[in-house]
């Protein structure tokens, strides 16, 4: 799949190319069950037609909870400007599997947050994995209000712990390079 000038290209494996209808788009899972190498692919493409979910830049370590709360979020046009942060946990694994378990942790926790937070109320009613829906109304607000509280107070440690990762060992860890909107994100 490339993105070439209006709309997504298809690319055969017989070389040849089949362009989309102007304002297609495409939701590319095909590289998530692969681990071997393959070359980098971020989880949206440039003008934002594309959709990937990949094992070399994934926003969540689960690709089924990933992919719903992506394509919610692209589908609702609220993807393209949240400073998500994408991940190579392949590269990640083969550098320091134990730096690989910790960083998951910061790396869900930080873009579950900020994508839960965008995404519509119908999406969020439906997420099946909710397990707060187990617990009655006022637990379920008490929790919030302290799991807001918390993202609040620790986004930027989880931002810098991602960096130092990056940094340390040379693997993409950050967001897309892409202007971000400061209204998207959840303010102190």
């Amino acid at each position: 799949m490339e993105d070439r000038d209006s709309s997504p290209t298809l690319l055969l494996r017989s070389g040849a190319t089949h362009a989309m209808e102007p304002g297609g788009f495409v939701i590319n899972c095909t590289g998530h069950f692969n681990a071997a190498a393959q070359p980098y692919e971020p989880y949206l493409s440039d003008s934002g037609r594309v959709l990937t979910i990949g094992s070399g830049a994934t926003v969540q370590v689960l690709s089924t909870v990933s992919a719903y709360l992506l394509v919610h979020l692209w589908l609702g046009d609220k993807l393209r400007d949240l400073p998500l942060y994408e991940l190579d946990p392949l590269a990640l694994r083969r550098k320091s599997r134990d730096v690989a378990t910790v960083i998951g942790s910061s790396h869900l926790i930080y873009n579950m947050l900020l994508m839960v937070a965008h995404l519509p109320k119908s999406a969020r009613e439906e997420f099946g994995t909710d397990t707060m829906r187990w617990y009655p109304l006022p637990r379920r607000l008490l929790n919030s209000l302290k799991l807001l509280h918390f993202h609040r107070g620790h986004r930027d440690h989880f931002r810098r712990a991602l960096d130092v990762v990056a940094e340390r060992f040379d693997i993409r860890c950050g967001p897309l390079s892409r202007p971000v909107h400061s209204e998207l994100l959840i303010h102190k």
